[in-house]
């Protein structure tokens, strides 16, 4: 492309950009004035608002990654205690009890553990395998929704971006001073030059 433009058609690719150019403005402009943005300050406030709900989807996202950890970790462990309770329970038609809870030792000494793990999660009662499954789906499904509207803030955070650096070309064309932005490293280092 860029030898057909420098052999032939200078001319006709300016007109391009220029045209390009002048889109993109009516876009951005378009963008600004549909979402009252025209003031500088106000579409900085928007940006900001954006980044923080993506920070506050990615720690929704963790607190249910987290959720669903325990969740799986809690259904384990009551499958576990289910196999230790009927092992026990099977003690009553053994014909020698002593010899039982010799060979089944290291259950006895599961149960007890599980049953004092799930006492400190605060579970008195044991819940079914079916309601905690459902409460396994209930988070999957809240997590597969919370990583949908990320993804939606995040195509809005790109095109802010565009727009954002758009507004800023178009001040500057018209001989506006745009404050230059601050990188977060540049930020930390100020705050650590002042403590």
């Amino acid at each position: 492309m860029t030898s057909y433009v420098a052999e032939n058609n200078y001319s006709g690719y300016e007109q391009y950009i220029k045209r390009n150019n002048l889109k993109e403005a009516a876009k951005t402009f378009n963008y600004l004035s549909e979402h009252n943005l025209l003031n500088y300050e106000e579409f900085q406030n928007h940006i900001s608002d954006m980044n923080a709900s993506v920070e506050a989807a990615d720690d929704q996202i963790l607190q249910l990654e987290k959720a669903i950890s325990k969740q799986q970790h809690l259904q384990r462990r009551c499958e576990n205690y289910r196999i230790c309770r009927d092992v026990i329970r099977g003690e009553k038609d053994a014909p020698d009890k002593a010899a039982y809870r010799k060979k089944h030792a290291k259950e006895y000494q599961l149960h007890d553990s599980i049953l004092k793990e799930l006492s400190d999660l605060g579970i008195h009662k044991l819940p079914s395998p079916e309601k905690l499954q459902r409460q396994m789906d209930q988070l999957q499904q809240n997590l597969t929704t919370a990583r949908k509207e990320k993804q939606d803030l995040q195509k809005k955070q790109k095109t802010l971006s565009v727009i954002e650096s758009n507004y800023d070309t178009m001040l500057r064309a018209a001989g506006i001073d745009v404050p230059e932005k601050q990188s977060a490293n540049t930020v930390k280092s100020q705050e650590e030059e002042i403590t």
